[in-house]
């Protein structure tokens, strides 16, 4: 495995992952001081996954928020809603979860506030992200496998349980 060094760069904004170049990556200095801060390589493994998601969702491009009552009803029921001149899809196995197994995290119980309509540099088309809120930090939800797919667990609702990314992060392929 190669070893990176971590190089602090003033110009980098706080909570950006850095930018890789061979075999070092500039950080900002606050994540610097975080990545030196590890006592041990798994919880520098943590910090490090932490911090890409965090970047992922600094890349996100949000167009607009919607309570749960004007998304949930039309999950499953349609295969597309019109938000703001855009058709956005509500047919995912990921929406289908939230709607038939509830907005909470099955692990730690924060439940999911509002959807985001949101995507991508590289996406053509707006998705919908359901988000819950804690201490004034946004938590992306998600679906979890019950059985992992790398243990022969389905690809289908019945093997789909609702849990916020950080609990589903430290569940990995349990």
């Amino acid at each position: 495995m190669q070893q990176l060094e971590f190089v602090p760069n003033e110009l980098l904004v706080d909570k950006k992952f850095g930018i890789k170049d061979d075999d070092k990556v500039y950080v900002s200095p606050a994540v610097f001081q975080l990545i030196t801060q590890a006592e041990s390589d798994a919880e520098l493994t943590k910090i490090i996954r932490h911090l890409d998601s965090i970047t992922l969702n600094d890349t996100m491009i949000r167009a607009s928020i919607h309570n749960l009552e004007s998304i949930l009803p039309f999950i499953g029921e349609t295969e597309r809603i019109n938000l703001d001149n855009d058709s956005v899809r509500v047919t995912s196995l990921r929406l289908l979860c939230f709607k038939l197994h509830g907005i909470k995290c099955v692990k730690c119980g924060i439940e999911g506030k509002f959807f985001a309509k949101e995507k991508t540099k590289k996406d053509v088309s707006y998705h919908l992200n359901l988000y819950a809120v804690r201490e004034n930090e946004e938590i992306l939800m998600t679906k979890d496998h019950i059985v992992p797919k790398c243990k022969g667990g389905k690809e289908n609702i019945e093997n789909m349980q609702t849990m916020c990314c950080e609990c589903n992060e430290e569940k990995g392929g349990k």
